[in-house]
């Protein structure tokens, strides 16, 4: 587990790059962000950036029940790994909650005790390449992405490679294929959250430039608070 960066870091400003090799050094930031995200506490974390733990990689972890629902307690949360996300597709329509009387208030575990209503997109079509036991390999294994961080005539030429390699040879490298998915109601705001993590965009940002109100945990209210 690593320490979460928090503001004013200016890491946090910065704009992630894209994964190019799940090597064995990236494939150690994956499971510190994942150990990261799953051992945080007072508050719960729901998703983690690596920016968030000091690592500019275009990778993000989402850690909620199967059903969605933050508050869900009947099951356990379930952590997905996104790497080099890139958004498809949105919803033309913002919202800043399903009900309009109860905007939901985001948080950030970069910004403790600090919460804002945010407009984001209802669903959101992502392409991504996911994190899978299978992607690991063992001791001098390197994994290569087939994601638009590498161009399609790479992935030809690795191809190509692989079928005049030895069969032993080319057991050694394994492309993990990219995905596409449509997310929803909250999981898609973790999502747009995440995203703004890997473009050093953070939640304030959007509550303030909207003229939105910020809050304050203080013991057991919130406070209204004005961010310069």
């Amino acid at each position: 587990m690593s320490k979460i960066i928090t503001t004013p870091n200016p890491i946090l400003r910065k704009i992630s790059k894209p994964v190019v090799n799940l090597d064995k050094k990236n494939l150690a930031i994956v499971k510190d962000i994942q150990d990261t995200l799953s051992g945080s506490d007072h508050p719960r974390g729901v998703g983690l950036s690596g920016v968030q733990i000091g690592k500019t990689i275009r990778v993000f972890c989402l850690y909620l029940p199967k059903s969605g629902d933050p508050d869900d307690e009947k099951s356990q949360p379930i952590l997905s790994t996104f790497i080099n996300p890139e958004v498809v597709e949105v919803s033309k329509d913002k919202t800043l909650g399903p009900k309009k009387e109860k905007p939901i208030l985001e948080g950030c575990l970069s910004i403790p005790g600090i919460w804002g209503p945010v407009r984001r997109h209802s669903w959101i079509r992502l392409r991504y390449t996911p994190f899978l036991s299978k992607n690991v390999g063992g001791e001098g294994d390197k994994f290569s992405l087939a994601a638009t961080a590498r161009p399609k005539a790479w992935q030809n030429d690795q191809r190509q490679n692989l079928m005049r390699a030895k069969p032993s040879a080319a057991k050694k490298i394994s492309v993990a294929k990219p995905t596409e998915k449509i997310f929803s109601a909250f999981p898609a705001r973790v999502i747009q959250h995440e995203l703004d993590h890997l473009n050093g965009i953070l939640f304030t940002d959007h509550s303030l430039r909207d003229k939105l109100p910020i809050y304050e945990s203080r013991v057991n209210e919130l406070v209204e608070v004005e961010i310069i």
